[in-house]
C-alpha cells in the first residue's frame, strides 16, 4: 500500500474519531459497520487503583483508539495497565472505548480488547468484527461501573 493511500485512510479515522467525541456516533455514510457493546464492571469496596489496557492487534487494519470517563473526559492509555482511578471512585461512572479501523486486506479479523485490572484481578472485555479491503469498522465498547 503506498503512503498516500495509507494517509488518506489514517485522515478518514481520524475524522470519524472525531464524530465520535461529538457524540454523532451513527452518522456517517463511510463507516460501513458498526458494533456497540454495553458490559458491566463490578467494584470493589476499596481504594484500590483500577487500570486499563487497551488494544487491537492485527498488520492488516490502520486503527485510532479513544478511551472517555463518562463520555467526557479522555483518558490517554499509554501504559498497560493505565490507571483510571480507585475502584471506590469509580462506581457509578462509566468509560467509552472508541475504536475506528479500516481494513487493507479482505477477511480481516477486527478485534477490540479491553482488560479492566484491580490488584490481581482483571476482566476482559472483546468485541469484534470481520472487515474487508476498503471497509471501515467502529467499536463502540461502553463499561458501566457498579
Amino acid at each position: 500500500m503506498k503512503a498516500q493511500e495509507k494517509n488518506k485512510i489514517k485522515k478518514s479515522i481520524n475524522e470519524r474519531l472525531d464524530l465520535l467525541k461529538g457524540n454523532e456516533i451513527f452518522n456517517d455514510k463511510k463507516v460501513t459497520k458498526i458494533k456497540y457493546e454495553t458490559d458491566f464492571y463490578e467494584c470493589l469496596d476499596n481504594d484500590n487503583n483500577v487500570g486499563i489496557c487497551v488494544s487491537v492487534i492485527s498488520q492488516d487494519l490502520i486503527v485510532t483508539n479513544a478511551v472517555y470517563l463518562n463520555n467526557t473526559n479522555e483518558i490517554e492509555v499509554i501504559d498497560c495497565p493505565t490507571r483510571i482511578g480507585a475502584s471506590n471512585a469509580l462506581k457509578g461512572n462509566r468509560i467509552f472505548i472508541y475504536s475506528v479501523a479500516s481494513s487493507i486486506k479482505d477477511n480481516t479479523a477486527y478485534a477490540l480488547n479491553v482488560t479492566l485490572k484491580t490488584g490481581n484481578v482483571s476482566k476482559l472485555f472483546s468485541a469484534s468484527m470481520i472487515l474487508n479491503k476498503g471497509e471501515t469498522g467502529e467499536i463502540i465498547q461502553q463499561i458501566n461501573f457498579i
